[in-house]
């Protein structure tokens, strides 16, 4: 099967998924499942169905077994015990392997876990308007 090309668009895009259990709002919400998917099965899929490379979709996690699903789904997570949604507690680890994930690329997203119901063609859209207007963040 050959590889498709990636447009600029989709080459440039990196989606983080933060996935940590301390902090989520209900025990073991991460991993539930909404019609026999989990939460966060969920979220990764929808980031890999914008056509971008599966080395740039990243979960950040805290609970080994969002980690285990996410090695999973071949994509690439920073599992860091302990770490919650601190900035502290996510330590200078953290924030390297992120800054190492968005070398080179023009745009960074954020998908929620809790957001199973949004559009690919949504998430496009914003990512398209942000490139457009050149911004670093682009809020609802």
């Amino acid at each position: 099967m050959a590889e498709k090309e990636l447009t600029e668009e989709q080459s440039g895009v990196v989606v983080f998924i933060p996935a940590f259990k301390k902090s989520s709002f209900f025990q073991d919400d991460l991993l539930r499942k909404l019609d026999g998917v989990p939460l966060i099965q969920r979220a990764i899929n929808k980031a890999l169905t914008l056509g971008i490379e599966q080395t740039a979709v990243h979960v950040l996690t805290d609970s080994e077994e969002v980690h285990l699903l996410a090695t999973r789904s071949f994509v690439d997570t920073f599992f860091h015990p302990g770490s919650g949604q601190s900035p502290q507690a996510f330590g200078k680890e953290g924030r390297a392997y992120i800054n190492d994930a968005e070398s080179g690329r023009s745009c960074s997203v954020v998908l929620s876990v809790y957001a199973p119901l949004l559009q690919v063609s949504t998430l496009q859209r914003g990512i398209s308007k942000l490139k457009s207007i050149d911004a670093t963040v682009l809020q609802p």
